[in-house]
């Protein structure tokens, strides 16, 4: 996935408000500025959501931290990078 994408349809698709005010920030912060909510949004939603037991909600929390601090297998990455994207 590349960073226009991310910035562009992902973003735009889960936070219109957050995607429109980007434009006010200087460049050099967009891009860092997008990840940051969209990891935010990827934790808040796993974190958030009910259909899944708290002891799964914690597992997948801790599979993201590692692929975000590159200790997951590529497997692993590969594997939540599908599921965010749906």
């Amino acid at each position: 996935m590349s960073r226009d994408s991310l910035r562009g349809p992902l973003l735009r698709s889960v936070s219109r408000s957050f995607y429109l005010s980007l434009r006010f920030l200087p460049k050099a912060l967009r891009d860092p500025l997008s990840l940051a909510y969209l990891l935010a949004r990827a934790t808040d939603t796993i974190a958030d959501t009910p259909q899944f037991s708290v002891e799964v909600r914690n597992d997948a929390l801790r599979d993201l931290a590692a692929a975000i601090q590159g200790t997951a297998p590529r497997e692993m990455t590969e594997t939540l990078r599908k599921w965010f994207a749906l």
